[in-house]
């Protein structure tokens, strides 16, 4: 046979070409690795056919009412030792299995977490690069208490050295970041230090990835904070610079414009809240800040209404500080007008008495009469819904007043509505109808009680202290034999039965009339904003008293009592 012909005889398809034939020993690496998935997958096979059966027998038992003691035990506990016999050969699929199935490795806790740890690490340190790496991080990053969080975070490290996939490094680093930080609740500076470092190196070298947007989120919240303190110091700053004499045109530059560029960079990388700052919030003030210092500086305090919650007491520190602030300045600007109206605007909605000391401030110093009409008008309402007695009789005195003598006829107009409603609910009104189901599901009318004086007490449990429990009943006791009843409006919108097993708990023994809705018509007939408030109504029907201590509450109940009928 000619030499050729011999050749192509003895040459198979499956042959690489002559000068790139494999290293013997890769090619028995590789077939190593090809019988370990096959034994493997008939393993597995074998196991999960077990496993199903199993699971038949012992809901059949289970159901048939046999001990768990007298069950089969799990075929997992007799494969163990089986796939860890793979996992030792090299195979990373066993490996996966291992650590995927901690409740057969022993009893001990000790012991499983031995085990665990040493197939975590072996899977780190040879199959970095494998497909199901991404899902080994997750379940290593969640397993704290099982692994131990020094293992943990020396194991994430390590992975990051050993892995050329971004996706699992960048991965790794955001776990450990975020068990550093302990979601970003530790006390400890370095490890927070840290943390936020690595944060900032996944934001700045993986924008692009799944993790940057949540670690820009993290950032984002941390440079707010920043934000927020840079304000309260420039606020100061900007007072210092008032004290000398000087205007909001020598005021220092305001450290928005410094937080920006950081903005773009968290917005680049995914952080919604980024975002929004950078395409509206930011350009917003920068474009009245060019017009005027004061310009943008007002509406940086307004605008916190709209962007942050009146529960977030900081951030509503923040926003009266600037508020204020801009109101040093209010008595010849231009804007003053818009100031009030803007703040008139809110009062329905936001922490009310945190706008008396700003509006006294625009009626000291404003020199526009239409000014300082607006601002009693606004400070008249803010105090309507204040929590004490006070309060409630000086906005009937300055809406009294603008309705006589407010020189702009909106404001009288408005001034006028606005007394008529408050003192629908003052002393000497009539008590407004009050009807309803209350905490035994009974039906209550405030009017069935004509002829004694009550005490109506509007309140929450969230509201509610244990002395005032006490208290209302000493009161009653006190007086049990006069012609008295002490009556509540529960606010915290329960059914009977809810409310009748958490009153038993809390010892409340007194009858009360339940209001269904955040807003219904039992707060809103009787201009109720804070729990508790009290009225004091007597024997006609009439209120002689309301948002006072039940101390005075029983002073006047007592003169209501001994007074000639």
């Amino acid at each position: 046979m000619p030499v050729l012909l011999l050749a192509l005889s003895l040459w198979s398809p499956s042959d690489p070409p002559c000068g790139l034939r494999q290293d013997p020993s890769a090619e028995v690496e590789q077939a190593d690795e090809v019988q370990l998935a096959v034994e493997y997958e008939r393993l597995q096979s074998q196991y999960s056919n077990d496993k199903g059966n199993w699971a038949a027998e012992e809901k059949r038992l289970r159901g048939a009412g046999v001990p768990e003691a007298r069950r089969p035990e799990h075929p997992g506990f007799e494969y163990q030792g089986l796939f860890e016999g793979l996992a030792e050969r090299g195979s990373p699929d066993a490996r996966l299995w291992m650590v995927q199935n901690s409740a057969f490795h022993g009893e001990a806790k000790v012991v499983r977490r031995r085990v665990l740890q040493r197939w975590y690490l072996a899977l780190v340190q040879d199959n970095a690069d494998a497909e199901f790496m991404a899902e080994v991080i997750e379940e290593l990053a969640g397993s704290r208490r099982l692994l131990g969080e020094e293992f943990i975070l020396a194991t994430l490290t390590e992975l990051c050295d050993r892995t050329k996939n971004s996706d699992f490094i960048v991965a790794a680093l955001y776990h450990r970041a975020w068990l550093l930080s302990e979601r970003m609740r530790t006390t400890d500076e370095e490890r927070r230090a840290e943390a936020m470092e690595l944060f900032a190196v996944i934001v700045s070298a993986y924008p692009d990835s799944k993790e940057a947007a949540m670690a820009a989120g993290v950032v984002y919240s941390v440079e707010s904070k920043a934000l927020r303190l840079a304000l309260h110091a420039w606020c100061e700053a900007c007072r210092v610079q008032l004290a000398d004499g000087k205007g909001p045109a020598d005021w220092p530059v305001n450290p928005m414009h410094q937080f920006q560029p950081r903005m773009v960079v968290l917005a680049g990388a995914g952080s919604g809240q980024a975002q929004q700052w950078t395409q509206q919030f930011y350009p917003a003030f920068d474009q009245r800040d060019r017009r005027a210092r004061d310009l943008g500086t007002l509406w940086l305090g307004q605008e916190f209404s709209k962007r942050r919650s009146s529960s977030e007491r900081k951030w509503m520190d923040l926003k009266f500080d600037i508020l204020d602030l801009a109101c040093e300045v209010s008595s010849e600007a231009d804007w003053a007008f818009d100031l009030v109206k803007g703040l008139d605007d809110e009062v329905s909605f936001f922490l009310p008495g945190r706008y008396a000391p700003i509006l006294r401030k625009v009626i000291d110093t404003a020199a526009d009469s239409r000014v300082r009409e607006q601002a009693q008008l606004t400070l008249a309402r803010a105090l309507a819904k204040g929590a004490v007695f006070a309060e409630l009789n000086e906005a009937v005195s300055i809406f009294r007043a603008l309705e006589l003598d407010a020189g702009v006829e909106r404001i009288g107009k408005e001034a006028e509505e606005y007394l008529e409603s408050l003192e629908r609910v003052m002393p000497g009104a009539l008590a407004p109808k009050l009807v309803g189901q209350d905490g035994e599901g009974l039906e209550f009318d405030l009017a069935n009680y004509r002829g004694k004086v009550v005490v109506l007490w509007f309140w929450s449990f969230t509201r509610q202290v244990d002395s005032q429990i006490a208290a209302i009943q000493a009161l009653r006791e006190r007086l049990k034999d006069e012609d008295f009843v002490f009556l509540g409006v529960n606010c915290d919108l329960a059914s009977p039965i809810s409310f009748q097993r958490r009153a038993v708990r809390e010892g409340i023994t007194w009858r009360n009339l339940l209001q269904f809705r955040p807003t219904g018509h039992l707060t809103h007939a009787y201009g109720v904003h804070h729990w508790p408030t009290s009225f004091i109504v007597d024997a006609e029907g009439v209120m002689r008293g309301r948002s006072i201590e039940l101390v005075a509450a029983e002073e006047l109940v007592r003169s209501l009592l001994s007074a000639p009928k």
